[in-house]
């Protein structure tokens, strides 16, 4: 199976932009890429810079239901935590430190 990179940078939004407007404006480019590139596998971070993996995985869902997302969060998965990345179309969770867990879960989503 070949596997297609999918990165996103939002290095170049200004900080004068109020959050909304840079909201939207991230989801807007980061939608695109993906209607382009159509990854196999998206690894969103729980702490990200102008929103949080949660939020941008509600947004792929809406327009790739079936696309496998994993959240990697650098605290330990609570159940609550669980639960909100179940209910906003992720696939998986992990904690970051535990690598051999991040490989698998990844390898487990190609699969699938």
């Amino acid at each position: 199976m070949t596997t297609r990179p999918f990165g996103f940078c939002c290095a170049g939004l200004s900080r004068a932009t109020p959050r909304r407007e840079r909201l939207t404006r991230l989801l807007t480019q980061l939608l695109e890429k993906a209607r382009r590139i159509v990854p196999d596998l998206v690894i969103l971070d729980c702490a990200m810079p102008v929103m949080t993996g949660l939020q941008a995985a509600c947004e792929i869902a809406k327009t790739f239901p079936a696309l496998p997302m994993l959240l990697v969060s650098v605290q330990q998965l609570s159940p609550a935590l669980a639960q909100a990345a179940r209910e906003a179309g992720l696939k998986g969770a992990v904690t970051k430190d535990r690598r051999s867990e991040v490989v698998a879960a990844v390898g487990a989503l190609l699969r699938n």
